[in-house]
């Protein structure tokens, strides 16, 4: 297992999680990896695939998922 996997189980074992490592997009820029971690959890969550490691994603775009879904439930 890699590092993080062990890091992540060693931490959370407790509470019965499993870790699964899957491909990501990657972001393309330097100020938008929180906002995809937020994306990606919400699709993961609702059974949606984030996609591969090769995709593009464009940050506008998530900003604006992100954003409207705070809006939602603010």
């Amino acid at each position: 297992p890699t590092s993080t996997r062990r890091k992540i189980e060693d931490e959370f074992k407790y509470l019965g999680f499993g870790y699964t490592e899957v491909p990501y997009p990657q972001q393309e820029d330097g100020w938008s990896c929180g906002l995809m971690e937020i994306r990606n959890a919400k699709w993961r969550m609702t059974g949606l695939l984030v996609g591969r490691w090769s995709d593009k994603v464009d940050p506008d775009r998530v900003t604006i998922e992100v954003l409207g879904d705070c809006q939602r439930f603010l």
